[in-house]
């Protein structure tokens, strides 16, 4: 039994140191693996209190380049001279004349803040213009041309023949009585200032019956027509119907 207790201890390590020997293994690992965790997050959480803090770098825009390689540049602003108080004209400064006297710019500004004069027209009168608009004689505005005077009005056909002095009345065409054709001729008239017919126009109808609806319409008379004091010139319709006896 010693001697079984011995070789035990001494040649082969037993079943319970090797369970020892191992679990004691495992936790010197567990907690070697927990210490370094524990390093490392305690690391992260202290580095950004330990590094000095760094800008981020600006983002920088590229301006796009159209086709053709140039960059568009803006025309530049050129400072425009002073203006002129009056007639709003545009005054450059000439450094090379001699300033006036104080007494000589008040008299020009006096004349510039007097009151314009008024033509005979009830306009100002300005310098450069005709009519109290520059010659300074203050002459009335040339006339307006007068409109053109109106020569020939229209007239509808009932209202022209209102206006019937005599009447002459066609006479059937003895070809077309025979070939008994009817109907009517539709004329175009147009009265003088005297009231006599001055020319007929046929528009439509038989070339049998217009013939004699021409002639005698072209001896009818009408009142002259008035428009505004004056006579002056009809342009109507006339209907003049054919109709056979029975």
């Amino acid at each position: 039994m010693r001697d079984d207790a011995f070789l035990d201890g001494c040649l082969v390590e037993g079943e319970a140191g090797v369970q020892r020997r191992r679990r004691w293994t495992r936790q010197r690992a567990l907690a070697a693996a927990l210490l370094f965790e524990a390093a490392i997050i305690a690391g992260l959480a202290l580095w950004p209190l330990l590094t000095p803090a760094t800008q981020l770098p600006e983002l920088v825009v590229l301006t796009p380049v159209p086709f053709g390689g140039e960059i568009p540049r803006p025309a530049p602003v050129r400072p425009s001279p002073p203006h002129s108080r009056r007639s709003g004209t545009i005054i450059t400064p000439d450094f090379s004349r001699p300033r006036a006297s104080a007494s000589a710019m008040h008299a020009t500004s006096a004349q510039d803040d007097a009151p314009p004069t008024i033509g005979t027209s009830g306009l100002p009168m300005l310098p450069g213009l005709p009519g109290g608009f520059g010659n300074g004689a203050g002459s009335a505005l040339p006339p307006k041309p007068a409109p053109p005077a109106v020569r020939v009005i229209r007239r509808s056909e009932s209202v022209q023949e209102s206006q019937l002095i005599s009447q002459v009345i066609p006479t059937y065409p003895q070809i077309a009585r025979v070939a008994r054709i009817s109907g009517t001729v539709e004329l175009l008239v147009l009265v003088g200032r005297d009231g006599r017919v001055l020319s007929v126009e046929v528009l439509s109808g038989s070339p049998l019956l217009a013939a004699a609806a021409k002639q005698a319409v072209e001896q009818w008379r009408y009142r002259p027509a008035i428009l505004n004091g004056q006579a002056v010139e009809v342009e109507a319709r006339v209907t003049v119907n054919f109709v056979l006896d029975e």
